[in-house]
């Protein structure tokens, strides 16, 4: 289910990453680290409904927390990155 998401934002299905995004979201139980899964597919559909909407935006509201550091396959340093809405690098 939570692969869906992923892959229609992949393929520009935007109005479906939304859709499947909320709906993996709403059968997420209430576990220590899906909360780092919850927030991923947060951002993703932060930037599907931006992009539905023909709007390019850094939505900085939904970032992940301290907390899910730990779950994060890819750690950048703070103090690297000059862009948080893109994670690009110095």
């Amino acid at each position: 289910m939570n692969c869906i998401s992923f892959l229609a934002f992949k393929f520009g299905l935007y109005a479906n990453a939304v859709r499947e995004c909320e709906r993996a979201i709403s059968r997420l139980p209430e576990v220590k680290g899906i909360g780092s899964l919850k927030t991923a597919l947060m951002i993703v559909s932060a930037n599907a409904r931006d992009r539905e909407n023909s709007q390019v935006s850094a939505d900085m509201s939904v970032m992940f927390s301290d907390a899910d550091v730990p779950y994060l396959a890819i750690r950048i340093p703070p103090e690297k990155i000059d862009d948080p809405g893109t994670l690009k690098p110095r």
